[in-house]
Protein backbone atom coordinates (compact mmCIF):
# COMPACT_ATOMS: atom_id res chain seq x y z
CA UNK A 1 0.00 0.00 0.00
CA UNK A 2 1.76 2.68 1.25
CA UNK A 3 3.72 4.49 4.30
CA UNK A 4 5.47 7.89 4.19
CA UNK A 5 3.33 9.13 1.67
CA UNK A 6 -0.31 8.30 1.12
CA UNK A 7 -3.67 9.29 -0.09
CA UNK A 8 -6.23 8.69 1.76
CA UNK A 9 -10.12 9.19 1.49
CA UNK A 10 -13.18 8.68 3.87
CA UNK A 11 -15.76 6.46 1.95
CA UNK A 12 -18.66 4.31 3.92
CA UNK A 13 -17.51 5.29 7.11
CA UNK A 14 -13.93 3.93 7.17
CA UNK A 15 -10.43 5.77 5.60
CA UNK A 16 -9.04 4.21 2.80
CA UNK A 17 -5.43 4.66 1.59
CA UNK A 18 -3.48 4.21 -1.70
CA UNK A 19 0.34 5.13 -2.69
CA UNK A 20 0.53 7.97 -5.27
CA UNK A 21 1.38 6.01 -8.48
CA UNK A 22 5.06 7.19 -8.93
CA UNK A 23 5.63 5.42 -5.23
CA UNK A 24 3.32 2.34 -6.23
CA UNK A 25 5.01 -0.88 -5.99
CA UNK A 26 7.95 1.05 -4.34
CA UNK A 27 9.38 0.14 -0.44
CA UNK A 28 12.36 2.13 1.40
CA UNK A 29 14.32 -0.79 2.83
CA UNK A 30 16.58 1.35 5.51
CA UNK A 31 20.33 0.69 5.08
CA UNK A 32 19.30 -1.32 1.73
CA UNK A 33 17.91 1.31 -0.82
CA UNK A 34 14.92 1.30 -2.58
CA UNK A 35 13.00 -2.02 -3.65
CA UNK A 36 9.99 -3.12 -6.19
CA UNK A 37 7.84 -5.15 -4.06
CA UNK A 38 4.00 -6.63 -4.46
CA UNK A 39 1.72 -4.32 -3.10
CA UNK A 40 -1.83 -3.53 -3.19
CA UNK A 41 -3.67 -0.37 -5.55
CA UNK A 42 -5.39 0.15 -2.00
CA UNK A 43 -6.58 -0.66 1.18
CA UNK A 44 -8.52 0.39 4.47
CA UNK A 45 -6.79 2.13 6.94
CA UNK A 46 -7.70 1.13 10.91
CA UNK A 47 -4.94 2.42 12.88
CA UNK A 48 -2.41 5.28 13.46
CA UNK A 49 1.25 4.46 14.59
CA UNK A 50 3.18 6.52 16.33
CA UNK A 51 6.45 5.85 15.27
CA UNK A 52 8.80 6.86 18.37
CA UNK A 53 12.62 7.37 18.47
CA UNK A 54 14.87 5.27 20.52
CA UNK A 55 15.67 7.83 22.91
CA UNK A 56 11.82 8.68 23.81
CA UNK A 57 10.32 6.95 26.71
CA UNK A 58 7.07 5.11 26.18
CA UNK A 59 4.40 4.27 28.81
CA UNK A 60 4.60 0.31 29.10
CA UNK A 61 0.87 0.00 29.73
CA UNK A 62 -0.71 3.12 28.26
CA UNK A 63 -4.33 4.00 27.84
CA UNK A 64 -6.32 3.22 24.64
CA UNK A 65 -6.11 6.82 22.50
CA UNK A 66 -7.33 7.50 19.09
CA UNK A 67 -7.48 11.01 16.63
CA UNK A 68 -9.91 11.52 14.30
CA UNK A 69 -8.74 11.21 10.24
CA UNK A 70 -11.03 12.78 7.53
CA UNK A 71 -13.82 12.33 9.34
CA UNK A 72 -12.70 8.47 10.80
CA UNK A 73 -11.76 7.86 14.36
CA UNK A 74 -8.72 5.38 14.31
CA UNK A 75 -7.08 3.91 17.31
CA UNK A 76 -3.18 5.07 17.52
CA UNK A 77 -0.25 2.99 19.06
CA UNK A 78 3.10 4.33 20.22
CA UNK A 79 6.08 2.51 19.70
CA UNK A 80 9.57 2.04 18.82
CA UNK A 81 9.76 1.42 14.95
CA UNK A 82 13.42 0.11 14.81
CA UNK A 83 12.57 -2.52 16.99
CA UNK A 84 12.90 -5.64 16.37
CA UNK A 85 9.32 -6.53 17.76
CA UNK A 86 7.32 -3.48 16.03
CA UNK A 87 5.95 -5.89 13.26
CA UNK A 88 4.71 -8.29 16.25
CA UNK A 89 3.12 -5.62 18.21
CA UNK A 90 1.58 -4.15 15.08
CA UNK A 91 -0.45 -7.03 14.51
CA UNK A 92 -0.87 -7.94 17.70
CA UNK A 93 -2.41 -4.48 17.96
CA UNK A 94 -4.25 -4.30 15.13
CA UNK A 95 -6.13 -8.17 15.39
CA UNK A 96 -7.05 -7.85 19.25
CA UNK A 97 -9.16 -5.65 21.22
CA UNK A 98 -8.06 -3.45 24.49
CA UNK A 99 -8.77 -4.60 27.87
Amino acid sequence: MADDRVIVWPSGGRLWGRAPEVLQGLLEVRTVGVMAVASLAFAQIVQVIDCAAEDRSLERTPAPTSTLLCGVDLPIIALEAHGCTAPDKVMAFCCSQWL
